[in-house]
C-alpha cells in the first residue's frame, strides 16, 4: 500500500455559466474525433485539476480484487470502514462501521480515472465518511467489452468478501452510471448479494443518440462525435438484449439513486430509465424504493463538480442523504435478522 499523501483543497462556488462555458470551449471539443483517444485521457486530468478533492482525506493506491484501485478515507475512518476517531473537528460522530463505497468513474468507457473524478469521489467520502474505493477498471480501446464490467465485478466480489453486503454502496457517473447497472443484473442473475444502495449519476443509459436529432446540443460535455468513436472503440454488441439497459427487468435489484440534468444529451434515455424504475419499485409494492432527481440545466454529471459548483455540493449531498439512509435501513434489518436467528436458535436448543 503506498501512500499518495494528504490531498487538500478549498471549495469555490463559481457561477454556473462561467464553468458551463469553460467546459464547452476547454473540454467538451477535445472529448472525441479528430483527437486522439490518449490525448482525451491527458486533457480530462488536466481540466479535472480546476475542480480539486476537499482537504483531509487520505490516498492510496491498492488493489482490489486484482484490479488497481485508489482508496480515499477521511479521517478518523479505517480502511474498512470501521470509526477510529470524530471527524475533524468535532468530539462526536458515528460510533458504528461506516458504509464502504465501490466507485466507477464516467469517461464513455475509453477515458477517466481516479484523477478526473478526485473532487467528486473526496467530496463523496468526506460527506458521507465513509471509504471510497475508485477502481481504475480497463479502458478501451486496449480491452473491449466486457473487460471493464468484469474488473467492477471482481472489486465488489473482494470488498464482500471483507465487508457484509449491508454496509456496501455502488456508485458511478456516465459510463461508470451504466456499469453500476450492469453489476447489478449481473449479481442479480448469478443469485449473489445486492449492496444497500447503489448510486447512477447521469447514466449514458442510451449510446443511440442519433435517434433524437438536435437533443443535448447544450450539454457540457458529451457529443455526438465521442459516441461513435466509443461504439467503435468498444466493441460492445447494441442489438444484444442482454447488453441493452433500457428495457432489462430491473426488479430484484438494490435501491437506486438516480440524477439527470434536463438539457443533456441523455436526458430522455435517463427519464424513460426512471419511469422503469418506477414500474420494477411498484411491481414489488416498495414504490418509495428507488430516488429520481432531475436537475435543472446542461451539466452532464452536475455532481461531479463539488470543488466548484455549489449546485453540484447540494446534488452530492443528496446523494450522501440516499446511501446514508439505505445503508442504515438495510443494517438494522441485518441485525433484526440476526437478533431473530439467535432467539430461536435459543429456543431450540431450551
Amino acid at each position: 500500500m503506498s501512500a499518495l499523501g494528504k490531498v487538500a483543497a478549498v471549495k469555490l462556488s463559481l457561477p454556473e455559466w462561467l464553468v458551463a462555458t469553460f467546459l464547452r470551449l476547454c473540454l467538451k471539443p477535445v472529448l472525441g474525433p479528430p483527437f486522439p483517444i490518449a490525448f482525451q485521457r491527458f486533457w480530462m486530468e488536466f481540466c479535472a485539476l480546476l475542480n480539486p478533492p476537499p482537504l483531509g482525506n487520505t490516498v492510496r493506491r491498492v488493489t482490489l480484487g486484482g484490479v488497481p484501485d485508489v482508496l480515499v478515507t477521511p479521517a478518523g475512518v479505517e480502511p474498512d470502514g470501521e470509526v477510529s476517531g470524530p471527524p475533524p473537528g468535532s468530539t462526536k460522530g458515528p460510533t458504528g462501521p461506516r458504509p464502504v463505497v465501490l466507485y466507477l468513474h464516467g469517461g464513455a468507457f475509453i477515458t477517466g480515472s481516479y484523477r478526473s473524478h478526485a473532487g467528486l469521489v473526496g467530496y463523496l467520502a468526506r460527506g458521507l465518511r465513509a471509504p471510497v474505493h475508485a477502481i481504475e477498471y480497463r479502458l478501451g480501446p486496449e480491452h473491449t467489452w466486457p473487460a471493464g464490467h468484469d474488473d467492477a465485478l471482481a472489486a465488489y466480489r473482494a470488498l464482500l468478501a471483507r465487508v457484509p453486503a449491508h454496509r456496501l454502496v455502488v456508485a458511478g457517473d456516465s459510463a461508470g452510471g451504466v456499469m453500476v447497472a450492469d453489476l447489478l443484473l449481473a449479481l442479480r442473475d448469478s443469485g449473489e448479494p445486492q449492496p444497500a444502495a447503489a448510486v447512477m449519476l447521469s447514466p449514458a443509459v442510451g449510446l443511440d443518440a442519433e435517434r433524437r436529432p438536435g437533443a443535448g446540443e447544450r450539454d457540457t460535455v458529451v457529443r455526438r462525435g465521442w459516441i461513435a468513436q466509443v461504439t467503435a472503440a468498444m466493441q460492445r454488441p447494441t442489438d444484444d438484449p442482454h447488453e441493452v439497459l433500457l428495457g432489462r427487468d430491473l426488479t430484484g435489484l438494490a435501491p437506486i439513486h438516480l440524477q439527470y440534468s434536463t438539457e443533456e444529451l441523455f436526458a430522455d434515455e435517463c427519464a424513460e430509465f426512471a419511469a422503469q424504475l418506477r414500474a420494477a419499485a411498484q411491481s414489488v409494492g416498495s414504490p418509495d424504493r428507488n430516488e429520481v432527481r432531475v436537475f435543472a440545466g446542461p451539466f452532464h454529471v452536475l455532481a461531479v463538480l463539488p470543488g466548484v459548483l455549489k449546485r453540484s455540493r447540494a446534488a452530492l449531498a443528496e446523494v450522501v442523504q440516499f446511501a446514508a439512509g439505505r445503508v442504515h435501513a438495510a443494517t438494522a434489518a441485518a441485525d433484526a435478522a440476526q437478533e431473530s436467528a439467535q432467539a430461536g436458535g435459543t429456543a431450540q436448543a431450551g
